[in-house]
């Protein structure tokens, strides 16, 4: 019997890496996936308030592209940084605190 004390210590310790590892990975691959989806919101979002896409030209056009900046989102998958698309005179996501986004 006091062999199989070491087997299952070092099957249990397997299994619990496993299983860190797993869910890990996952919620990484989750929160990646989250930050791709707001950031290409973000583009629409500044597609739509333009009128135009990107490298197309319109006189009608009031605005025009200004890049990137970086935002915090807290969710219940953790912090996510997320690219924003803004423009030269306003930034289109805002947080619940009046922070631009």
């Amino acid at each position: 019997m006091t062999t199989l004390a070491p087997w299952n210590e070092q099957w249990q310790h397997f299994t619990s890496e496993i299983r860190e590892q797993f869910w890990g990975d996952l919620t990484q691959h989750t929160q990646q996936s989250w930050q791709d989806l707001m950031g290409r919101l973000s583009v629409e979002a500044r597609d739509r308030y333009l009128g135009v896409r990107e490298y197309e030209r319109s006189p009608d056009r009031a605005d025009a592209r200004n890049g990137f900046c970086d935002q915090d989102f807290v969710t219940c998958l953790g912090t996510l940084r997320v690219r924003v698309a803004r423009t030269r005179q306003r930034v289109l996501w805002r947080t619940s605190s009046g922070r631009p986004m």
